[in-house]
């Protein structure tokens, strides 16, 4: 093949054995890069630009999967949804003589980009692309953070810390947390609780720091409102990744659960 052009990817959507989307509509949209369409569980990627390789029309659709599928589970609470790379649709640009060749051929693999583990959800049609949502290299971290905790192998603790340092870095260094606040338009009260409730409790799962002397579990109240700030903080880096210009509503202790 001697100008090989990639015309589309081919994937297909996952989502574990509890969440399913059978029998709904189509959904198509379009992005500056690429047109989509996902029917009967097969996601569609027509390219419009040109790309020779499939690894490199790949690396174009990454980051967008990437942020679908983040973005699913943190709107829906739910585990989310995948997609495995199954094809590429690929032609020559400058095809052989007739009888010399195929002009086109099929390129198949197994990179996946994959949300989280699976819930008890049935939603009414497929879940959209984000408008505002960018799966950058910060969100994609703090996101494998958070599900390293979900799978019981991260403490939430060690989990929320890890979290609250990364957008403090992202926004100016080790002692950037004002400069965070503003920067995410999150109140600065809600950061500063996060790393007190994270540094003076916790136990064998939730990363044992020290208490009056002792140590003591996390409540559930504490969990849940530890778990609400981080999901919130990678919403707003997602969306901050996406539109910088835009001025988000503050994050406050009222958009939080009561402890």
């Amino acid at each position: 093949m001697s100008d090989p052009h990639v015309v589309a990817l081919h994937y297909r959507l996952e989502t574990g054995p509890q969440l399913v989307f059978a029998d709904r509509e189509p959904l198509e949209c379009e992005t500056e890069g690429f047109t989509v369409r996902l029917a009967d569980g097969q996601l569609r990627l027509e390219l419009k630009d040109h790309f020779p390789t499939t690894e490199a029309a790949q690396a174009e659709v990454e980051t967008f999967l990437r942020s679908w599928a983040i973005a699913t589970a943190l709107h829906d609470g739910t585990a989310g949804i995948s997609f495995v790379f199954e094809r590429a649709e690929i032609i020559d640009r400058a095809p052989p003589a007739l009888g010399d060749g195929a002009g086109s051929w099929a390129a198949r693999g197994g990179a996946t980009a994959r949300g989280a583990a699976p819930t008890q959800f049935s939603p009414a049609r497929y879940p959209d692309p984000p408008a505002k949502f960018t799966a950058s290299p910060d969100v994609v971290v703090m996101w494998d953070h958070y599900q390293r905790y979900k799978e019981g192998r991260e403490p939430l603790a060690v989990m929320a810390q890890c979290c609250l340092k990364n957008i403090e870095w992202s926004a100016g260094g080790k002692r950037a947390r004002r400069a965070a606040a503003g920067q995410y338009a999150i109140d600065v009260e809600v950061l500063r609780h996060l790393a007190r409730l994270t540094s003076v409790v916790g136990d064998a799962q939730t990363g044992p720091t020290a208490f009056l002397g002792g140590f003591r579990p996390h409540s559930p109240a504490e969990v849940a409102w530890i778990e609400a700030v981080v999901r919130l903080l990678i919403q707003r880096a997602g969306e901050w990744a996406a539109d910088r210009q835009t001025k988000w509503a503050q994050i406050t202790m009222e958009d939080l659960p009561n402890l």
